[in-house]
């Protein structure tokens, strides 16, 4: 037998013994945990790094775009007001009534009774109003709680103040209360 057979035959004989110890001394449970101390070790040098590259990447994106946007808010413009922005996006005044006729027909889909309402308008401060609402509603708490829902995505001006519910019998799934509603305006200039 030549010496590298040699070497070969007792690299191979140390390994039988070492598996043998391995499996004799520690059993499937250590060969599981030696699997998964690699699988941690590979996970450690080769995937985080690359998430890590990925979210760099990711932020020096965000921070270009909002630099490119803050650029273009400094081209010698005059500043507007945050205020006069957040009034800018709502309806004007005169559309009352239509966002009072798309409340009452999400009212009707919703299969919640609602028998009367008390509307009152307040100014807050210059250019802006609101339609204080409160509505009495009743029918069953799914219903409700989308009409609730329905309500403030198809009326991105409103916001619901309060929502009190009781039940008439301890038994019942017939749900009664008052749902507050305001909805917000722009006041038109003259």
């Amino acid at each position: 037998m030549s010496p590298a057979m040699q070497e070969i035959s007792t690299a191979r004989a140390r390994a039988n013994q070492l598996r043998w110890w391995w499996s004799r001394r520690l059993g499937w449970l250590g060969w599981l945990a030696a699997l998964l101390l690699l699988a941690a070790v590979m996970l450690k040098w080769a995937v985080l790094p690359s998430i890590a590259s990925a979210q760099r990447e990711l932020l020096h994106g965000q921070v270009a775009r909002l630099d490119l946007a803050g650029k273009a808010l400094n081209t010698g413009l005059p500043q507007r007001d945050p205020r006069d922005m957040l009034r800018l996006s709502f309806p004007p005044v005169s559309q009352r009534g239509e966002s009072i006729a798309v409340l009452l027909d999400l009212l009707q889909q919703g299969q919640v009774a609602a028998d009367s309402a008390d509307y009152r308008a307040e100014d807050l401060e210059p250019g802006l109003v609101r339609l204080r609402m409160s509505l009495p509603v009743s029918g069953a708490y799914p219903a409700i709680r989308k009409l609730a829902g329905s309500i403030l995505d198809a009326l991105p001006y409103a916001a619901l103040d309060g929502l009190t519910l009781e039940r008439s019998t301890a038994s019942g799934e017939r749900l009664s209360g008052q749902m507050r509603l305001s909805l917000y305006f722009r006041q038109e200039s003259p």
